[in-house]
């Protein structure tokens, strides 16, 4: 069985799209799929990886954009190869893409599968861009969807998808974000670490860890940093 992963960022892209989307193709080629990773070749990777590759026995295919904008891309190529998949699983927002992989979907008669990562939102005037590129195409990715992922069952009621999944329990599960265990894990504090940045070895450590460039905006980390301060402020030994 074949499976192609649609998404617009990955490894070495620092991002947690990208991660869910390798951590699901290395699960499912342990499982014994076929599995190819479409993606965007943006400029920003040419020096630092390949156009196409195979790792973990996944081949990661790097598709050259036709209008890329960010992280958002129209990848040639694209369509031709979604016509060799079993199945397809598409990790939203894949802005530009996603109605390419609705296309094939329903022509090739492919069952999609579709993660939904999270809203767009977007500030200024993609704002407005954001919104009416919602309006258009989320009806159809919902439509064509054969079943939807979502990270929790809060996002399911809450995110703009919720009213294409509300009443239809059947249509989509609730699949949090793994943790990988045997990277992620608990150790004792480093002394050095926290000597240089003034932290007394008892004080309790709160850490963020996310994306900082453009196009993580909306991280909220600047709401994060008023907050802390003011915990800083009213908390003995809070730093």
């Amino acid at each position: 069985m074949n499976l192609v992963e649609v998404v617009a960022v990955y490894p070495p892209y620092r991002s947690g799209i990208g991660a869910v989307a390798r951590d699901n193709a290395r699960m499912a080629s342990e499982g014994g799929w076929d599995v190819t990773v479409c993606t965007p070749m943006y400029p920003s990777l040419r020096t630092r990886a390949k156009r196409s590759e195979m790792h973990n026995r996944v081949c990661i295919e790097r598709l050259q954009p036709l209008l890329s904008y960010g992280n958002a891309a129209v990848m040639r190529g694209l369509f031709s190869r979604l016509k060799k998949a079993d199945r397809i699983h598409l990790h939203y927002p894949c802005i530009g893409s996603e109605w390419i992989v609705a296309l094939a979907a329903a022509l090739y008669r492919k069952k999609l599968f579709i993660t939904y990562h999270h809203d767009l939102i977007g500030k200024g005037m993609f704002r407005l861009i954001f919104s009416l590129y919602t309006a258009l195409v989320l009806p159809i990715m919902m439509r064509v969807a054969h079943h939807v992922f979502v990270t929790s069952q809060d996002y399911a009621d809450q995110s703009q998808c919720a009213r294409y999944l509300k009443g239809t329990r059947e249509k989509y599960s609730v699949l949090p974000c793994a943790v990988d265990t045997n990277t992620f894990f608990l150790r004792d504090k480093n002394e050095r670490v926290l000597a240089r940045l003034n932290i007394l070895p008892y004080s309790p450590v709160i850490l963020f860890v996310g994306g900082l460039d453009d196009a993580h905006y909306f991280k909220g980390v600047d709401f994060l940093i008023d907050v802390f301060a003011s915990c800083a402020a009213a908390i003995p030994d809070c730093h």
